[in-house]
């Protein structure tokens, strides 16, 4: 059993906030608890059960969370006594609410209630540091003849809130009094029961000698397992021998590949051959252009000429009146004689940077000209920009004062350490305020200095509540988190000591809450006090900001305490700065609205001089290189620097970049020790993270590995697919973004070294086969996995008529890129993950609200008809024909990107109730789904790229629990398969009378990341 410390996962008052804000409810706690309880009572065996109904035997559920799990064990045993414990008051008041014949009560697990015959334990022995004495100290219970445990088994990454890991050695024969009469596992993968758990959960039943003497269990009923793993054996040495089977036609199937691979190499040498003669001859009309412009320019208008040499003569005079003339004056001169423009940029970089500075820069600029030409892509890309790192949200700009208004009652926190020379002038302004707190919240981080004292001095007369919490030498964060679990109120303002405020600030600050009532957060603006000159390098201009991507310090913030705590609070993990940046961007992943103040004004005691400028600059940078958020910012400075021709930048710019550089070295110990990220996953792909709407396959595992706790270094060959920013419901600080052509897989292996887990290949683009090899000679054993699913680019090779040269070149760069993600053992690992669901964001009711372009004259008739990538007229003109057939029904047509207006035009006109839009996120996508009355595949599901499709939509319809209407056999229940003849008829059938059998998806994108990570975890065994 291996274990795993926890700081405060799986405290009380974890579990305490957890029920408290909904957060188990939106995790599908409750549904989860019902299956396992159903589950135990499944695994059960009959002569306990029929022990437990005889004797109306009292069963408590220790750990029952909201109590569905304790209300499937009395629906199961009516004869019996069924009680639920839990230590958290939320989930007990909860269960109460929800399940009101059970008897529920708070206790704690250590001492079960009084008379208690049975006790269960479902899921919740791997939650605690040690459960071996746990299950000791149950089985010690007076009057006890059950327990009961179910826990997952051999977890291959734990979650995050699991302390051990359970394996055969962990369930002793005897516990006291009691011997284990039952075991059982049941493995859920590949079932329709994956979505509560996926992977293994173990059973195990002790009883008492007693019962045990009484009931007479035989051999089998104890270990009926045993007899199922024979039988499961039996199994896979049958697939072994059908996959031994396969191994020796493939090896046929190998031969005949190798021979059609030399002739497809030589067609391609072939086609270069051809394509080298065709560019020589698009490139003879460019040069003869240059020559004839070349020619040209000696005959200019004598206007033109006179305008050049007046802006030469002005560039002159202004080199002469610099200190540095004596050693440009000669090329000047020489400059002043020819005209050149070239030799004053000389003079001039002479005359600012001297001799070894100009030698500098033109050693880095034949540098930068040799690099580009061995650039993998002739690309400039920055794959950061098409990324929006702020989930669009609902932003208001005010300059409301609330003076005289009926205020809300709330909490000020703020941290501070050695503050005793200006501690109590920012108490007194506090209390000055229009506006005064009924709490006031000082957590002391270490202060050696009488801070402290002073603090507890004023809070005697203070008009106010005022707590010091001493939390020990911390980091600011810490602070604050400490002070936001302590607050009693429902909105908390966060200041820091050593600012000054206006006498209106604290009004101005929660007086939104009032005026705006959807409003989670409310940020103040700041300018510089009249010591801090410097400080206005770090103060926006407030009257041209943009406060729609705007994101308050936490000098000047308030929120929502329940909405901050269900998000985790500020990020402790970072050593010193960074964390308000970092915790406005979670902030605004559970937000609704924000309102931005610009009358909630602090003065703001910044740096002094350029000395000090450079030393927060410097110290803002390096939290955002632990964090990440600096990747974005410094990604060109970064590319140029690994290089090595990093331009001249000014002193400021160079010590940020620096605090950058640092705290990029110490993320790998951020996020190893601190973070407790378990490992990283590097993902080499053809296309942009962002591309084709944000439902690209990629942005799905990418979204589901940095949900489960890992990192994800993304690599891409092309740029956007069309402009603008796309955001993605995902933690950014996981991620790390690069184009080809500036990634280093040597300063990737030494930063993460044996925390990368492995590498994902997608697509066939000729710049990937560049970048594996490059991979595979820096990290030789790192586990590579080329994902042959790309249904793009593969699937338009195999079923192209043409033949021609681009199907050509995707073959040939298949075959090497096959051949370069070769394990050690020379065996290609060529696999097809294929499509999933994220069911977390298609439930019904995270969508209730219509998309802005729902069509209303239809109301609830409206089915949404999604398109792959390759669509044919024949095919446009179907859809036509059921939408023609149909009048009464609204078809939407769905198509990712861009290109709904190139079908639109290819289509013609649409029909009276056929329209189409675009999606550009997974949100917008999950709200059609939401409130549509049936999915529509309107097209052939002839190729495994579109089944693939289908599938993945079968999924996200089945998740919202409506009807999907399939040109095609999928062979998936609660799916309406039709052929074009009768394909009209259907669709009307399966909006007037669906059968709402929900289909159980067995394919989710949880499990996707399961099984790449089973299979790196494979290829390094």
């Amino acid at each position: 059993m291996s274990r795993s410390t926890q700081d405060h996962v799986n405290s009380t008052q974890y579990w305490q906030e957890r029920f408290a804000t909904g957060d188990w409810d939106r995790n599908r706690g409750e549904q989860q608890a019902r299956f396992f309880g159903a589950l135990a009572v499944r695994l059960l065996p009959s002569w306990a059960a029929s022990d437990l109904r005889s004797n109306r035997r009292r069963v408590v559920d220790l750990g029952c969370a909201e109590g569905a799990g304790t209300a499937a064990l009395a629906q199961a045993l009516p004869e019996c006594k069924v009680m639920g414990v839990d230590f958290a008051e939320a989930a007990i008041t909860r269960a109460r609410a929800l399940h009101a014949g059970v008897e529920f009560a708070v206790g704690d697990l250590a001492a079960p209630p009084a008379g208690a015959e049975a006790l269960v334990l479902s899921n919740v022995l791997e939650h605690l540091p040690d459960p071996h004495e746990a299950l000791r100290r149950l089985a010690t219970h007076p009057g006890l003849k059950f327990l009961v445990v179910l826990v997952p088994l051999h977890e291959v990454l734990r979650h995050h809130e699991h302390v051990v890991t359970f394996d055969y050695n962990n369930f002793p024969i005897r516990l006291g009094e009691l011997s284990l009469a039952a075991f059982d596992e049941v493995d859920l993968r590949g079932t329709p029961d994956e979505a509560y758990w996926y992977g293994k959960q173990a059973f195990a039943l002790w009883a008492s000698d007693e019962v045990l003497a009484a009931a007479g269990p035989t051999l089998q009923s104890v270990m009926g397992s045993a007899h199922r793993a024979q039988m499961r054996l039996s199994t896979a040495q049958e697939q072994v021998r059908k996959l031994e089977q396969a191994d020796r036609a493939a090896l046929v199937e190998l031969s005949d590949t190798r021979r059609r691979l030399a002739e497809v190499m030589a067609e391609l040498r072939e086609v270069e051959r051809s394509s080298d003669a065709l560019r020589r001859a698009e490139r003879a009309p460019a040069e003869a252009g240059g020559r004839a412009t070349a020619v040209a320019v000696q005959f200019l208008p004598d206007r033109e000429a006179e305008a050049r040499a007046e802006h030469l003569r002005l560039k002159l005079e202004e080199l002469e009146r610099t200190l540095k003339w004596r050693w440009s004056s000669w090329l000047a001169e020489k400059a002043r004689g020819s005209g050149f423009d070239p030799m004053l940029r000389l003079a001039r970089s002479i005359d600012d940077v001297g001799l070894a500075g100009t030698a500098m820069r033109l050693k880095r600029a034949a540098r930068r000209r040799l690099a580009s030409r061995r650039r993998l892509m002739p690309l400039d890309v920055d794959p950061w920009v098409s990324l929006e790192p702020l989930k669009p949200i609902e932003v208001h700009v005010l300059d409301a004062g609330y003076v005289g208004e009926e205020l809300p009652s709330f909490s000020v926190v703020t941290t501070i350490r050695n503050e005793e020379d200006s501690i109590v002038a920012f108490l007194r302004s506090i209390s000055l305020q229009r506006a005064t707190p009924s709490e006031v919240i000082v957590v002391d981080g270490g202060s050696t200095d009488d801070t402290v004292a002073l603090v507890r001095a004023f809070a005697r007369s203070a008009p106010f509540r005022v707590e010091v919490v001493d939390e020990g030498p911390c980091n600011i964060a810490a602070g604050r988190n400490k002070g936001l679990r302590l607050v009693r109120e429902d909105i908390v303002v966060f200041l820091d000591a050593g600012c000054t405020l206006r006498p209106d600030f604290l009004s101005a600050m929660v007086g939104p809450f009032r005026s705006h009532p959807q409003t989670d957060l409310v940020g103040g603006i700041y300018l510089p006090a009249p010591d801090a000159p410097r400080a206005t390098v770090f103060v926006p201009d407030w009257q041209r900001c943009d406060f729609s991507t705007f994101l308050p310090s936490a000098r000047a913030l308030a929120v929502r305490p329940f909405l901050a705590r269900s998000m985790g609070g500020f990020p402790e993990y970072l050593s010193h700065t960074g964390e308000d940046t970092l915790f406005d961007i979670e902030y605004r992943r559970v937000s609704r609205k924000w309102v931005i103040n610009r009358a909630a004004i602090v003065e703001w005691s910044g740096p002094a001089d350029e000395r000090g400028v450079q030393k927060l600059g410097r110290s803002y940078s390096r939290g955002d290189g632990e964090s990440g958020v600096g990747d974005r910012r410094f990604y060109k400075w970064l590319s140029e620097h690994q290089r090595g021709f990093l331009g001249p930048v000014s002193e400021r710019d160079q010590a940020s970049f620096e605090g950058f550089l640092e705290g990029r070295e110490r993320r790998r110990m951020v996020e190893g020790e601190r973070r407790k990220v378990r490992g990283v996953v590097l993902i080499i792909d053809s296309a942009q993270l962002t591309d084709f709407g944000g439902d690209r396959r990629v942005a799905h595992l990418a979204t589901e590995l940095t949900r489960q706790h890992l990192k994800v270094v993304h690599v891409s060959a092309l740029g956007p697919d069309d402009p603008g920013a796309r955001y993605l419901e995902l933690d950014q600080s996981l991620l790390e973004l690069y184009h080809v052509n500036d990634f280093d897989p040597g300063d990737l292996a030494d930063r993460y070294g044996e925390r990368l887990l492995g590498g994902l290949v997608v697509g066939a683009h000729p710049a990937l086969v560049s970048i594996v090899e490059r991979v595979r000679a820096r990290l030789p054993h790192l586990a590579l996995v080329l994902d042959e699913a790309d249904h793009v680019a593969t699937e338009r090779v195999k079923h192209d008529a043409s033949a021609g040269t681009l199907p050509v070149l995707r073959r040939a760069v298949g075959a090497r890129l096959v051949t370069s993600v070769a394990d050690a053992t020379g065996r290609p690992r060529s696999e097809a993950l294929p499509d999933g669901a994220d069911l977390r964001v298609y439930a019904r009711g995270l969508h209730e609200e219509r998309p802005k372009s729902w069509p209303v004259r239809w109301k609830e008739r409206v089915v949404i008809c999604p398109m792959p990538f390759e669509v044919s007229d024949l095919e446009g003109q179907f859809l036509r024909s059921v939408a023609r057939a149909n009048p009464t029904i609204g078809f939407v047509v769905l198509v990712p990107g861009w290109r709904f207006p190139v079908l639109a035009d290819r289509w013609g006109i649409f029909e009276r109730n056929l329209t189409g839009t675009t999606w550009r996120t997974p949100g917008e996508l999950a709200g059609w789904t939401a409130n549509a009355a049936a999915v529509v595949l309107p097209w052939e599901c002839d190729a495994p790229s579109r089944v693939s499709w289908a599938i993945g939509w079968a999924h996200r319809a089945a998740a919202v629990g409506i009807p999907l209407v399939a040109r095609g056999e999928l062979g998936l229940e609660g799916v309406y398969s039709s052929p074009a003849a009768t394909f009209s008829r259907a669709t009307l059938a399966a909006v007037e009378g669906p059968d709402l059998t929900a289909m159980a998806p067995a394919q989710s994108w949880q499990r996707q990341v399961h099984r790449l990570l089973e299979l790196f975890f494979e290829i390094r065994r």
